[in-house]
């Protein structure tokens, strides 16, 4: 009932489409270099995104931030029962957690 009224029918085939292009599309690359800066490169359809921006090591939160250019940033904690993803882009945040039994 979602699809489009010239998808209808065809459930089977926009699945393929769309985890193909998720597949595609959620591939992140990233490059961190000896200045404490990195490069993330991440693909949107067929063209290549490439962001910059700086890391900072908080060693006693057991946290690593990265902050792009384009003041996206991520943060990622990881402690014996915990690992935390964030990111924060464009005012919205996206946080997804891992807590080990």
């Amino acid at each position: 009932a979602q699809l489009p009224p010239e998808a209808q029918g065809q459930e089977e085939m926009m699945r393929k489409l769309f985890t193909t292009h998720l597949a595609v599309s959620s591939k992140t690359t990233l490059e961190f270099k000896e200045d404490n800066s990195f490069v993330s490169i991440r693909y949107e359809g067929n063209s290549q995104v490439e962001t910059t921006g700086k890391i900072t090591l908080d060693e006693e939160k057991k946290e690593i931030r990265m902050k792009g250019d384009s003041d996206e940033e991520f943060t990622y904690q990881l402690t014996d029962n915990l690992l935390k993803l964030s990111a924060d882009s464009d005012g919205e945040k996206i946080e997804l957690a891992f807590r080990r039994k």
